[in-house]
């Protein structure tokens, strides 16, 4: 028998006469109105000098600064738990306890991993063999089995490869067709690692026309050296930026869950200002050729009349000089180009989605992993090297790739290792650090201002590790329904309310503009129902998102939804879904809805999501 659905339950907002298609800005409701005092949880990892917990401190051991003032920790908890454990609150004035003696324990709610394999910045091989590893590591238990997963791959796009699941089944299927995948970012990828040894060895050819003197073509060969770097900066950008971009949108994605989450990126990194390595080494190898050079005209000035620089005459030496300082100012010219494909904003970007959704990223570079030794850990001394790293600057350009991964990870308080650490270790710190540590709490700015501020902790006296979000980002409670919302379409999102979303058939408005009627169903037994005269009452707010074919947001509102009870009539409702109707506007193709409910000054909320052709063309 269907749930009824009561006529008398009416929303004060008319919802059905609601322009379609428009990107309205949201009407204010009673909860962005209301002024309250917001906390900012800080998870922390402490450990000694041999990598265990720290344990028995209290909130007098820590110093806490925001912006670089010094700010006072309002709430304190030792974090304790495993997975498959309850959620239990506690919290504690800072100064409560001494010795770690009355100190609250809290149990952190739900761990959940999302598993990102980069496949734009992977060789095949080495994806393979992380995959494989991946694949053990769950099948042995190193991420328990209580611990939903969920696994996406970054290629030409975000695909979420297995949605969150507890079913190990169903994760190494994911898995394993990945190690099969014909995805399009390995060949690129393996493009890229030629191109760059092709212009390592084009400075070469250059450097070593210089030291020649039967070669003159050194200035127009470093010129063809400089352009070729630039172009391939520019192409390595490009690659670079959808996976940062990837990154933002599954960190924003995940805070439509609660409790503990982290992401954990596997690949061979990308670069922070792609084409930088290349120009450092045609900088030191031109001024090497350069040292030379002139250590060889000062030898032949003791037995010649000619300039400095070599030569039969001045003018020759003045020539040579001149075309020197050409070259370095083309190299220096291309060492500041090359900063303007930097990833670095993006970055900041990342992490601040990943501290506003109370993310913690860890990240494995895949450099060690080869497919001929899966399930051991190679020194990279003993693996098989790219082209490019037999050179000089193939360190340096191992260690730009890894620059973006070490930072997000310190920023966002999880942690980065490569190919000749174990995997395990890095999957047992996510689980370690989601079930250890302590939770601190401080006051954040109100209202929100939207931007990042920057946390700094220590310790007062004893002497630890920490590991710690390095900054959070102040955002409004309109800004999160809507990023939420979003993010559900993405990865879904959790249904406590239990609410439901049915769609009808195509309409047009008066200007021929397809319409969508949608209804979306609230059960009023999840509803925070209060006590208002002769009423029961409570405050919806309704977020809806309708995203298009090619990503594009088609239409984005949101509306308070005032709901109002006769006390009378409550047992009944009870029994009763409060139905919201309205009409949204759909393009050709296929279009994903998603709506989010958010009950009165509750954080939490509960999504639907769903997907429906749009008129054809």
């Amino acid at each position: 028998m269907p749930t009824p659905r009561i006529a008398w339950l009416v929303a004060a907002l008319a919802l059905c006469g609601l322009a379609a298609g428009a990107k309205d800005k949201p009407a204010k409701s009673a909860l962005a109105e209301t002024v309250h005092v917001r906390t900012v949880t800080l998870p922390v990892a402490v450990t000694d000098g041999s990598g265990a917990p720290l344990e028995g401190l209290t909130a007098d051991d820590f110093v806490l600064k925001v912006d670089g003032k010094k700010t006072r920790i309002t709430n304190f908890a030792r974090v304790s738990g495993s997975p498959g454990a309850g959620v239990a609150a506690a919290t504690a004035p800072s100064g409560s306890a001494g010795a770690g003696e009355g100190v609250p324990v809290v149990t952190p709610g739900t761990l959940r991993v999302a598993l990102l394999v980069d496949n734009r910045n992977l060789s095949p091989i080495r994806r393979n063999a992380a995959v494989e590893r991946l694949r053990r590591l769950l099948e042995e238990g190193e991420i328990p089995d209580e611990v939903p997963v969920m696994i996406v791959s970054s290629d030409t796009s975000v695909r979420v490869v297995e949605p969150f699941t507890t079913d190990r089944g169903k994760l190494d299927r994911a898995l394993a067709g990945m190690e099969t995948s014909n995805a399009s970012g390995p060949q690129r990828f393996e493009d890229r690692e030629r191109e760059s040894a092709q212009l390592q060895d084009h400075i070469r050819a250059a450097i070593d026309c210089m030291r020649s003197p039967a070669c003159s073509n050194e200035q127009q060969m470093i010129h063809s050296a400089v352009t070729d770097i630039r172009s391939y900066a520019q192409g390595a950008a490009q690659q670079a930026r959808p996976t940062v971009e990837a990154l933002r949108m599954l960190c924003n994605s995940l805070s439509v869950h609660s409790g503990r989450k982290v992401v954990l990126y596997v690949g061979d990194g990308f670069a922070m200002t792609p084409g930088e390595d290349l120009v450092l080494e045609m900088q030191q190898s031109l001024r090497s050729a350069l040292r030379g050079e002139l250590a060889a005209s000062a030898d032949a000035s003791q037995s010649t009349t000619g300039g400095p620089l070599g030569g039969t005459s001045g003018d020759s030496g003045g020539s040579r000089r001149s075309r020197n300082e050409q070259m370095e100012q083309m190299v220096n010219r291309a060492f500041q180009d090359v900063q303007t494909y930097s990833v670095s904003d993006a970055l900041d970007e990342v992490m601040a989605a990943a501290t506003a959704s109370d993310v913690r990223v860890y990240t494995l570079q895949a450099f060690g992993l080869s497919s001929g030794v899966v399930g051991a850990d190679v020194p990279s001394s003993d693996t098989a090297m790219t082209l490019n790293e037999t050179m000089s600057s193939g360190r340096t350009r191992e260690l730009n790739l890894r620059a973006p991964l070490e930072r997000m990870a310190e920023q966002t308080g999880g942690l980065s290792l490569r190919g000749t650490a174990t995997v395990s270790d890095l999957t047992r710190s996510v689980v370690d650090d989601a079930y250890t540590g302590y939770s601190l709490g401080f006051e954040a700015p109100d209202p929100p201002d939207g931007k990042p501020h920057a946390v700094e902790l220590s310790l007062k006296g004893a002497k630890g590790k920490l590991r710690y979000p390095r900054a959070f980002l102040s955002k409004d409670d309109a800004t999160r329904r809507r990023e939420q919302t979003l993010a559900a379409l993405l990865v879904g999102g959790d249904n406590p309310y239990e609410i439901g979303l049915e769609t009808g058939g195509l309409e047009k408005d008066a200007l021929g503009k397809a319409l969508l009627p949608v209804t979306v169903f609230v059960p009023v037994r999840h509803m925070a129902l209060s006590s208002s005269g002769g009423n029961r009452v409570t405050d919806l707010t309704l977020e809806v998102i309708v995203q298009g074919p090619d990503g594009d947001v088609v239409v984005a509102q949101e509306h308070p939804i005032p709901v109002r009870i006769p006390a009378d009539k409550l047992e009944q409702a009870m029994a009763a879904v409060f139905p919201v109707r309205m009409k949204l506007g759909v393009v050709p193709g296929r279009n994903r809805i998603a709506v989010g409910i958010w009950d009165g000054s509750s954080p939490n909320a509960s999504f639907a999501t769903t997907t429906v052709d749009g008129p054809a063309l």
